[in-house]
């Protein structure tokens, strides 16, 4: 059989083998290439999700920037601070179109599809914060130009505008808040923006309602003296009488403290450690309360019984007071004013010598009412309103930097409007301490009493070294030291004798243990009180009915007050010019419980006109530590005390235990 045919024969016999063969190649092939296409798709599908992980990273990071651009705007507003508005929303603009581009990566992620609708929302209230900055940028700039100069209406139109954007921006940023959640950005605890949104609506509202009302709000302008401390500020010789209708400030008449007391009606026995320099309490010394609050209505009570205002029916809305400090920042801005009728150029440098040397000559309390302020004033008014865009924006920090430092401070009989100053913690209040307060509270108060204008001269520390004792108990070990350095002035009424009534705040239940430094003066009234036609007065007798005398050493003297959920020492320390004096003081306070986590807060409010170095240490008791210094003693010291200080610390067990 021919080979050939064999092979063929065989070819022909057998054609599913080699098709098979032809088959598993083909298989191999397949599966070669199904392998490749599964691993090209899983590689694919791994740099999707490394790239979606890094993505969504920096889309968080992006959210999180716009978020704190947002809040630092709505918290420059709120404290009407005077950022850049126009590059902070230019920032937060630049990461939303990061944030966008981003986005559309993911935009097939079911989480992250919310994200371009956010973004709209996002650009929706940029647009609305724009027209909110230039709002309030034009009221830094021009709100004051326009209560001075007779432009109230459009006063109080641009707080309309930025009361109505306010409410814009908190019904758009509602729903976004709820988006912000879902990618992340809960943490920077967004919530509390609208909060802030809510709180700035409202408070705009409240200053809205007060202003644009028919009729006139008088308000007290009080110019205290810092060089004559009295406990809710310096001693006000001089006041303005403001008036505001819709916005503008429609005059301002200055006049003599004195001057509506010499109208007074009513005899009322003053405080005792003023009997003996005046028979009668008036106007001039109402601010004998530390909380400005209660000084400051019981002046306008005093006024408002004066036939002065009394016989016209006159009442006021509130007060407003500032310091010598303040003035003096103005004039910075202003320049000089020139009084030709005295032949004096009024600066920064010279004000408060030259007002004073002025007024203490020929000085006949309620005769003279402060001629030289009565004509300054108008001048000053004059000047401020003469300040350009950039230089009112500027006094406008100055106001909110003093206030701040307790120099400028607020209070209105207008309800919502004082509870508004007092959360501003502008309306000079003293601390609340509440039933469940755990620690402890410190103020220093001073009184001047005839002893000239000396305070300016008198430099003062405080060290408080608090121990907790082993029971809970906190001790406190307190050292004033006050040195006079007048004596060598030209001016009589800097060389006199510091004295000083001095008073200590601090928590209800406190023990006097010991006392050095502090003497006892003798006060002879000017009047026999006793069956006489002065009357008491219900909030003073209130202070002085729990007045206590304690034993104390020869070489130390104080007597006891409760007041205002208070307990208050008082002592005398008189300083002769050139020379120091020092009170030391022991006293225990509240117990507090010894356990791990403990909080304790240390709470010191600063007298308003009154600087000091103020140091400060607390020593945990036996196996505890506080967590914010790390150790068994905590310690601060400051040269510049704010208007309250609050120091929160955190007792725990230390490592030995």
């Amino acid at each position: 059989m021919d080979p050939s045919h064999s092979r063929r024969v065989a070819d022909i016999k057998h054609p599913h083998g080699r098709m098979r063969d032809d088959a598993i190649q083909q298989s191999g092939r397949f599966h070669r290439d199904q392998i490749s296409k599964y691993i090209g798709i899983g590689l694919l599908l791994l740099l999707l999700v490394i790239a979606s992980v890094y993505v969504a990273l920096n889309i968080r990071e992006s959210t999180l920037n716009i978020y704190r651009g947002f809040k630092g705007v709505i918290d420059d507003i709120r404290s009407f601070g005077g950022s850049d508005l126009e590059n902070s929303l230019n920032s937060i603009e630049q990461d939303l179109d990061e944030l966008d581009e981003r986005a559309r990566f993911l935009s097939l992620a079911p989480k992250l599809r919310e994200i371009p609708g956010a973004i709209n929302d996002l650009r929706e209230i940029i647009s609305v914060v724009a027209n909110l900055g230039n709002t309030f940028e034009t009221l830094r700039s021009d709100g004051l130009a326009f209560a001075f100069s007779g432009r109230g209406e459009e006063l109080l139109t641009a707080l309309r505008l930025m009361r109505f954007d306010l409410g814009r921006l908190g019904d758009l940023s509602d729903g976004l808040l709820v988006r912000a959640k879902e990618f992340g950005a809960y943490e920077e605890d967004v919530e509390s923006m609208n909060s802030q949104l809510a709180g700035l609506e409202e408070g705009l509202n409240v200053v809205i309602n007060f202003l644009d009302t028919e009729g006139e709000k008088r308000i007290v302008l009080l110019f205290e003296n810092h060089s004559e401390l009295r406990p809710s500020g310096g001693f006000a010789g001089s006041y303005g009488e403001l008036v505001l209708e819709r916005g503008n400030i429609k005059s301002l008449e200055v006049n003599d403290i004195y001057y509506p007391d010499k109208f007074l009606v009513k005899k009322v026995i003053p405080p005792l450690q003023l009997q003996g320099i005046t028979p009668n309490w008036g106007a001039r010394d109402t601010n004998w309360f530390f909380d400005f609050a209660d000084s400051s209505e019981k002046l306008l009570e005093y006024l408002e019984a004066s036939t002065l205002y009394g016989d016209q029916d006159i009442t006021f809305d509130g007060v407003i007071a500032m310091n010598v400090r303040v003035i003096e920042d103005i004039l910075r801005l202003t320049g000089p004013l020139d009084l030709s009728d005295y032949g004096l150029s009024l600066n920064v440098d010279n004000f408060l010598r030259e007002i004073q040397a002025e007024v203490e000559v020929d000085k006949n309390p309620g005769e003279n009412p402060k001629l030289i302020l009565k004509s300054a004033a108008p001048l000053l008014l004059e000047a401020i309103g003469k300040l350009d865009n950039s230089s009112q924006s500027s006094l406008l920090d100055v106001f909110l930097s003093r206030a701040k430092n307790k120099d400028v401070k607020f209070y209105f009989r207008n309800k919502p409007l004082e509870f508004l100053v007092s959360d501003w913690s502008v309306g000079g209040r003293d601390y609340e301490l509440g039933a469940d307060f755990v620690g402890d509270y410190l103020a220093v108060v001073n009184a001047n009493v005839a002893g000239g204008k000396t305070d300016v001269f008198v430099d003062q520390t405080v060290e408080l070294a608090s121990q907790i004792g082993a029971d809970g108990t906190v001790y406190n070990d307190l050292t004033v030291s006050r040195t006079h350095r007048g004596g060598n002035e030209p001016e009589y009424f800097y060389n006199k004798i510091n004295q000083n009534f001095l008073r200590i705040f601090t928590v209800p239940d406190a023990q006097l243990e010991s006392i050095q430094g502090g003497i006892r003066k003798e006060i002879q009234p000017l009047v026999n009180y006793v069956g006489s036609v002065y009357a008491e007065d219900e909030n003073l007798s209130e202070l002085e009915d729990s007045r206590t005398l304690l034993n104390t050493p020869t070489d130390g003297y104080a007597e006891k007050y409760t007041h205002s959920g208070k307990c208050i020492f008082g002592t005398w320390l008189n300083i002769p010019p050139g020379e120091s004096r020092v009170l030391v003081m022991r006293y225990s306070g509240d117990s507090i419980p010894l356990i791990d986590g403990q909080q304790y807060k240390f709470v010191i409010d600063k007298q308003s006109g009154s600087e000091m170095v103020f140091g400060y240490t607390i020593t945990a008791p036996a196996g505890f530590e506080w967590l914010e210094s790390g150790g068994q003693v905590f310690r601060h010291q400051t040269s510049d005390l704010p208007a309250r200080l609050e120091i929160d610390l955190t007792l725990k067990k230390s490592h030995a235990n």
